[in-house]
């Protein structure tokens, strides 16, 4: 079996045997220049093919490939490498489909040394399918914990809503938790603004129970504004804020929020504008229910006693204590509460610890130093856009400064503003930062630079030792 070839004189065609040419002699040194310029021109193989290339050498197909229908193969110089590797993958007719699919679609037709590596390395810089593609498992950072050593040291704070208008004007609910009692106010309010929220803050919490020394929440106009920072600066309150969409590093009051809105469903009326009058009671069961974590009511971690229930007084159930005197009274309030925050102490560590456990089982870390370069999960949504068709990472990043070991300071390598970012958040950017820039048209592809496969220093997913402090 044959195919036509075009000698170097016009009109001279002729059959030329493939397998009687010495092809590993051929591609050796027709590869050795940039074009395969070395092999003589009156070599068959460098011909035109009919309806092909000029100067293009083909290979002749194996048994089990020419019985796909395959009979030669083109083997490609090195400068037309990026050109058919584009075409295949970065145009609409190639689809950035993954590294075995454009393999399957290089094998049926293309040979060149190392093309497998090549193939990989190609779809893997590329910057759309990386703005766009997760690699592997997703990162995880290791579950940080704190505990706190006494009750209202540090508490939480989220706005919940906006939710149905009551007859009371009422959109959204301020949460307050205490992360050692579990002890979690709600209140109404008409708005989020900050002046709406700091006052409440003072006259229900902070006037009822005391400064913290603490206030953790999101990063919140509201809790971020000058007038809420004023506040806390004022009361001596050390304000600190989640990471940019990482809601669960205020995991105690999303957690709350859950807890409230399935017991407001279940007793809101048809319309669902009485769920303001049914806080009081829902936070009533809530105060007076176990926690988890401390195994103790926040009523009873906080009073020393349990609430009196009105099942109680109706069963006459209730251990109608009495004490002879205010002395007694406080003596006994002193031992129980004592023992009580121990309890509540050692109940806390231990379940932060099977917590921990559990949730770093499918923890995926790793350290970027600084300067490196990362891929941010971008999970803002505009108007008007499709979050189904958007890309999924923007970049790429710098890394400025490590924080914390979960927490980097990034800044745009184009340039821009600085930002805190969560690892969970982040991946590497394998990319060359000239890509990033790459034409993106089928006639600039045909015009790209030579193709060079790089060594990225990088691998996703990898794990690596603790970095020391």
């Amino acid at each position: 079996m044959g195919v036509t070839a075009r000698h170097g004189g016009a009109g001279r065609n002729a059959p030329v045997s493939i397998m009687s040419t010495d092809w590993n002699k051929l591609i050796k040194e027709g590869l050795q220049g940039a074009s395969g310029r070395s092999i003589s021109r009156e070599e068959p193989a460098t011909q035109t093919l009919e309806g092909g290339c000029r100067s293009l050498l083909v290979r002749a197909a194996g048994g089990e490939d020419r019985q796909r229908g395959r009979s030669v193969y083109v083997v490609l110089p090195k400068t037309m490498v990026p050109q058919v590797l584009r075409l295949l993958h970065n145009v609409s007719t190639g689809g950035h489909l993954g590294v075995q699919k454009l393999q399957a679609k290089v094998k049926d037709r293309f040979y060149w040394p190392g093309w497998f590596r090549d193939v990989k390395t190609w779809v893997r810089e590329c910057v759309d399918c990386a703005s766009r593609k997760s690699h592997g498992k997703q990162p995880c950072a290791p579950m940080q914990t704190l505990v706190p050593s006494r009750p209202f040291e540090r508490v939480a704070l989220d706005i919940l809503g906006p939710l149905p208008e009551t007859p009371n004007k009422n959109k959204y609910i301020l949460v307050i938790s205490d992360y050692f009692s579990k002890w979690t106010e709600a209140f109404p309010l008409p708005n989020q603004e900050a002046q709406s929220i700091s006052k409440v803050l003072t006259e229900e919490w902070v006037c009822r129970f005391g400064a913290n020394r603490s206030i953790h929440s999101d990063q919140g106009r509201n809790f971020e504004s000058t007038l809420f920072k004023e506040l806390c600066s004022l009361l001596s309150i050390h304000k600190s804020r989640t990471s940019p969409y990482h809601p669960q590093s205020d995991g105690l009051v999303e957690r709350f929020n859950r807890t409230l809105l399935s017991m407001l469903a279940l007793f809101v009326e048809d319309n669902q504008l009485n769920w303001d009058k049914l806080l009081p009671y829902v936070m009533l069961v809530y105060r007076s229910s176990v926690h988890a974590s401390t195994s103790f009511t926040p009523y009873r971690v906080l009073f020393g006693r349990e609430i009196v229930l009105p099942v109680d007084i109706m069963l006459n159930i209730d251990k109608h204590e009495t004490f002879s005197s205010a002395d007694e009274y406080v003596s006994r309030l002193q031992e129980t509460l004592s023992s009580v925050v121990n309890a509540v102490k050692r109940h806390q560590i231990r379940a932060s610890g099977r917590q921990k456990d559990s949730y770093d089982f499918r923890a995926n870390f790793q350290y970027y130093s600084e300067g490196e370069l990362v891929w941010v999960h971008n999970k803002a949504r505009k108007r008007g856009v499709c979050a189904k068709l958007q890309r999924r990472f923007k970049g790429p990043f710098r890394v400025r400064k490590w924080l914390t070991e979960v927490l980097y300071r990034l800044v745009p390598v184009e340039g821009g503003s600085e930002s805190v970012v969560h690892f969970n958040r982040l991946k590497p950017y394998t990319c060359s930062l000239a890509a990033s820039s790459a034409p993106t048209s089928q006639d600039e592809y045909q015009r790209g630079p030579a193709f060079r496969a790089r060594r990225c220093s990088r691998g996703f997913p990898r794990r690596l030792a603790p970095r020391p402090i």
